[in-house]
């Protein structure tokens, strides 16, 4: 019974092996699978994200160009304000200033 015992003993332990590898084989395909779930997901994400930030880059664009745009009409406007001859008919229109003749400068040393 020793020898029978023996010999039942080894093809048990000859299959467990094989059970064993099938299980860890099983384990393995689960991690991979999730590993791939996870690798898709992150990708999904990573493209939103990109699309999103692209979205907001064209934005922020449109608003740059138009707050140059802006801010040369103000220059523009600026300087038809500050012309010198705006500046000249203003004074002669509202403050009766003229420019002085000749015989009305008068030089004044010190």
């Amino acid at each position: 019974m020793n020898a029978i015992a023996k010999t039942f003993n080894a093809r048990v332990l000859t299959f467990r092996p094989a059970l064993l590898d099938i299980k860890i084989a099983k384990w393995h395909m689960v991690v991979m699978f999730v590993a791939v779930l996870l690798t898709a997901f992150s990708l999904l994400y990573t493209k939103d994200l990109n699309r999103r930030m692209y979205i907001n880059y064209q934005t922020m664009q449109q608003q740059n160009t138009s707050s140059h745009v802006y801010y040369a009409k103000l220059l523009l406007e600026e300087s038809s304000l500050s012309s010198q001859s705006r500046i000249q008919r203003l004074a002669q229109q509202k403050l009766d200033m003229k420019i002085p003749g000749t015989n009305d400068i008068k030089l004044v040393t010190l």
